[in-house]
C-alpha cells in the first residue's frame, strides 16, 4: 500500500510578519498624531498687526510772520518790512526803507508813486518816457501782483534793480539796491532773502 507524503507544515514566519507590520503602521500613526497635534506640526494660529506709516509733515516758515507793515493810505499800497529796517517818507510820493541807523547810500528799497499829475496815463507811456531819458534799461513784462508789470534796471546814481506796475490810481515804482550791476540778471541775482520777501509782501487794492 503506498502511503501519501505528509504535507510539510507551513512556516510561521507569515504571522510575526503580520504582527510587526501591524505594530509599525500603529506606531507611524501615533506619532504622526502626536507631530500634527501637539507636537512640531501644530498649527499656530498667527495674528498680523497692521502696520501704521507716519508721513513726516512739513512746515512752511513765513518769513515775514513778525514784520511790520508800512500803508499808504493816500496811495493805498502796503509793503512788510523786519524790524532791523525803518521807512523813511521823503515826501508824499516817495518812502525810502533803509537800515535802522543807515543812510540813503545803502538803502534797502524805495517805493516811488509816479503818474499821479496824470492819473490817465498808461504804464506802457510812463515805461517808454523813462526808457527816452534812459532811466530804465535792460527791462522786461511780468505780471506782479496779478498784474501786467514791467521790471529792468532802474539807471540812476546807483544801477539797482526796478519793478514798474499800475493800479487804477497811479503807477508805483519799485526800487531794490543790491550789487550796483548792469543788466537786469545780475541785479536779480543780487536781491537779497529780505529784498525778495519784501517784493512778495507788496499789496495793491483788488482790480
Amino acid at each position: 500500500m503506498n502511503q501519501q507524503p505528509m504535507g510539510a507544515p507551513r512556516p510561521a514566519i507569515s504571522k510575526w510578519l503580520w504582527i510587526v507590520l501591524i505594530i509599525v503602521i500603529l506606531g507611524a500613526g501615533g506619532y504622526f498624531g502626536w507631530y500634527f497635534w501637539k507636537g512640531p506640526g501644530k498649527k499656530v494660529a498667527t495674528t498680523s498687526t497692521p502696520t501704521t506709516t507716519t508721513t513726516p509733515t512739513t512746515t512752511t516758515t513765513d518769513q515775514t510772520a513778525d514784520w511790520k507793515t508800512y500803508t499808504n493810505s493816500t496811495y493805498n499800497y502796503s509793503i512788510k518790512y523786519p524790524s532791523n529796517i525803518t521807512p523813511r517818507e521823503v515826501n508824499a510820493t516817495t518812502v525810502i526803507f533803509e537800515p535802522v541807523n543807515g543812510n540813503e547810500t545803502n538803502y534797502i528799497a524805495e517805493i516811488i508813486v509816479n503818474g499821479v499829475d496824470n492819473p490817465s496815463a498808461t504804464l506802457d507811456q510812463i515805461v517808454q518816457a523813462r526808457k527816452d531819458n534812459r532811466q530804465f534799461t535792460d527791462y522786461q513784462k511780468l505780471t506782479f501782483t496779478e498784474r501786467a508789470a514791467y521790471e529792468g534796471v532802474d539807471a540812476g546814481m546807483l544801477s539797482t534793480y526796478a519793478i514798474f506796475v499800475k493800479s487804477e490810481l497811479a503807477v508805483y515804482e519799485l526800487i531794490f539796491n543790491t550789487n550796483n550791476k548792469t543788466t537786469l540778471s545780475e541785479l536779480k541775482s543780487g536781491l537779497s532773502s529780505t529784498q525778495k520777501a519784501m517784493i512778495d509782501s507788496f499789496q495793491l487794492p483788488e482790480h
